[in-house]
């Protein structure tokens, strides 16, 4: 019998979603989607695999929505530990990222796409020092401004 992998408390998890890690990077994602029928998974309702934006090369990693938590469960007891072309999955509930978590990909997604947004590795704010802050090189809009204001309140 397959272990569940354990997670910190219920109220940190979506039991409706799972993430897939270590998928051989030649496996095709409608292949993939094939397993979910084959092995007695219900088919979730979202899939994807997740590619690198710069490049667009697979990492091994999907996701997947299931339309009740008994999908999800059974997809993480059936494919955690599968072994596909080699690889053993790991299959797991997915997390529910915190406020922080949030803010920082956030974060990232705007370092990523707006040129005006560099990264700084020291920046005085008022008589502190913090370091590897977001600094706008030209005015940014209005709303980035208060979420650059709000942040460094934290």
């Amino acid at each position: 019998m397959r272990d569940l992998p354990k997670t910190r408390s219920t109220d940190e998890i979506l039991d409706d979603s799972i993430i897939i890690k270590n998928i051989p990077l030649s496996y095709p994602e409608e292949d993939f989607k094939q397993l979910f029928p084959q092995l007695g998974i219900p088919s979730p309702w979202s899939f994807n695999y997740h590619y690198t934006k710069e490049y667009g090369i697979f990492r091994g990693l999907a996701f997947a929505n299931f339309r009740h938590p008994s999908g999800a469960q059974k997809a993480v007891y059936v494919l955690n530990n599968y072994v596909l072309q080699g690889r053993k999955l790991v299959v797991e509930l997915k997390k529910k990222m915190s406020a922080e978590g949030e803010w920082q990909k956030m974060l990232a997604r705007m370092e990523n796409s707006s040129p005006a947004l560099t990264e700084s590795t020291s920046h005085a704010v008022g008589n502190e020092h913090r370091s590897n802050m977001l600094t706008p090189t030209v005015p940014p809009p209005i709303g980035m401004m208060i979420l650059i204001v709000a942040h460094a309140d934290l």
